[in-house]
């Protein structure tokens, strides 16, 4: 289980309307120096268990909320590089590494078991792995996409349909499933994703997509997909048919975002989706409304990095961030508060400062002007 205690003590400070030109979050910074493996993080993921898993440069990191433990070729991993890692139900982490596929034991009692998709160099580079409801275990690599059907000892190819241009790339860098049993994948080739008969559908800019490059995919709540692209956040049709565009809407810098290519995607236990992207976080609340408005975290509000490559919340709300050079960050949710749609706020803040009465003011910019609003 996470600790209540943070890793060392932080200052307390309030986040009045989400983002602050003159005040800083309470930003705790967790690197090599406090255990991690490397500062680079690609990805940060909650277990059944309250432990967070971090996917480094430079192997697995394993917190407890006091300590890290660290997986790497002493433990018998293939790479250093580890991209994706994910808890099967039998309660084995599966890891995906730079030099191929790891399956790591969830209790005592056996070392870690390799599995290599092909036998080149392309098909060993695994970054991603998602064990679907069915049981069957779906990898993507740099060379394309595998499966291992439940029971089965090894990986097979898998059909992922005709590349839509003749430059497109077959690597397979994310995976999800949505509520209605359908995989989703995306790399470097639009999004696709595969019936349970086999059916594979594929979109790109010229099939109604907004990009060719999908870095991140997340189910919601409902079993609809977001994809993060380089173009933006998108969120997707419940059921798109063939032919048809799957995107319910997409959103972009009008919206809040601090960059368009967008890393990581979370939705958090209070209901707001939080992003990761090349320069700085963001965060919606729930809206009534489809129209998403959102708040930027960036260096100005205390990040040590921009580059946002994951995103995730512990057991105890706290949020964490993990960058692409500087480690991870976590932002406690105790000493955070964070002001929305509820408060009064129905746009972006673009500004704040104190009136002569020693109220917080804040800018809004809406769609057609700015608008004063006492907080």
């Amino acid at each position: 289980m996470m600790a209540e205690r943070p890793i060392s003590g932080i200052i307390t400070a309030v986040l009045a309307c989400g983002i602050l030109s003159a005040e800083h979050l309470p930003v705790e910074p967790v690197t090599v120096a406090q255990g991690l493996a490397s500062n680079t993080i690609h990805k940060i993921v909650r277990d059944s268990r309250g432990f967070l898993w971090f996917c480094t440069g430079e192997g697995l990191s394993r917190f407890d909320g006091h300590q890290f433990v660290n997986f790497g070729p002493s433990q018998g991993f293939p790479g250093h590089v580890v991209w994706d890692f994910n808890e099967a139900r039998s309660g084995d982490y599966w890891v995906a590494t730079g030099g191929g596929l790891v399956r790591l034991p969830g209790a005592a009692g056996r070392g870690a078991q390799v599995y290599f998709p092909g036998d080149d160099s392309r098909s060993r580079t695994v970054l991603a792995v998602h064990e679907a409801a069915d049981g069957t275990l779906w990898v993507g690599t740099e060379a394309g996409l595998y499966r291992m059907p439940p029971g089965a000892p090894k990986l097979l190819r898998a059909d992922s349909g005709p590349l839509p241009e003749s430059w497109s790339q077959p690597a397979v860098a994310v995976l999800e499933e949505d509520g209605w049993g359908y995989l989703w994948f995306g790399g470097f080739s639009g999004i696709a994703r595969i019936s349970k008969d086999g059916h594979v559908d594929r979109w790109t800019p010229r099939h109604g997509f907004s990009s060719y490059v999908v870095a991140s995919l997340l189910r919601d709540s409902d079993g609809t997909i977001w994809a993060g692209t380089e173009k933006g956040l998108c969120h997707m049709l419940a059921a798109p048919r063939p032919g048809e565009k799957p995107v319910e809407r997409c959103y972009g810098l009008n919206e809040g975002l601090p960059n368009l290519y967008t890393q990581s995607i979370l939705r958090d236990g209070a209901g707001r989706l939080w992003v990761g992207t090349l320069e700085g976080a963001a965060y919606a609340p729930t809206a009534a409304s489809s129209l998403l408005r959102f708040t930027r975290l960036t260096r100005q509000q205390g990040l040590s990095d921009d580059n946002i490559e994951a995103v995730a919340e512990d057991i105890d709300g706290n949020l964490w961030l993990g960058a692409a050079d500087d480690g991870a960050m976590k932002l406690s949710r105790e000493n955070v508060v964070l002001f929305g749609e509820a408060d009064g706020l129905t746009a972006s803040v673009v500004g704040l400062f104190e009136d002569r009465e020693k109220r917080l003011c804040a800018v809004m910019r809406s769609a057609a002007e700015l608008v004063l609003s006492r907080v």
